[in-house]
């Protein structure tokens, strides 16, 4: 049985305690974040963050897409991970640029 949290992702300053940046986001389990060499962008699972502009998105299964699991961001934003995989689909390979988050199909 898979557990699914539904709950906010927030991540603070450690020095302060302030928020930093949040957003809705159901996610299974949560994974160690991941910071672009800059320390700028971090991903998490289905979470990226732009810790410069304070926005982050959830990129979770909805009823409407599958869910993305990103393993890495560079400088520019552009994070990489992998959707699909389970016994309905076969894995695949993207990128989700932040400036747009919209998700692109590596070749």
């Amino acid at each position: 049985m898979r557990t699914i949290i539904a709950a906010v992702v927030a991540v603070h300053d450690l020095k302060t305690g302030k928020l930093e940046v949040s957003t809705p986001c159901r996610v299974d389990e949560p994974e160690a974040p991941v910071l672009s060499p800059d320390s700028r962008y971090a991903v998490a699972g289905p979470l990226d963050f732009d810790l410069e502009r304070k926005k982050a998105y959830c990129f979770a299964e909805t009823e409407e897409r599958k869910g993305i699991r990103l393993l890495s961001v560079g400088d520019d934003g552009t994070a990489y991970g992998l959707t699909g995989g389970d016994r309905t689909t076969d894995l695949a390979y993207v990128t989700v640029p932040l400036d747009t988050g919209e998700t692109e199909a590596l070749p």
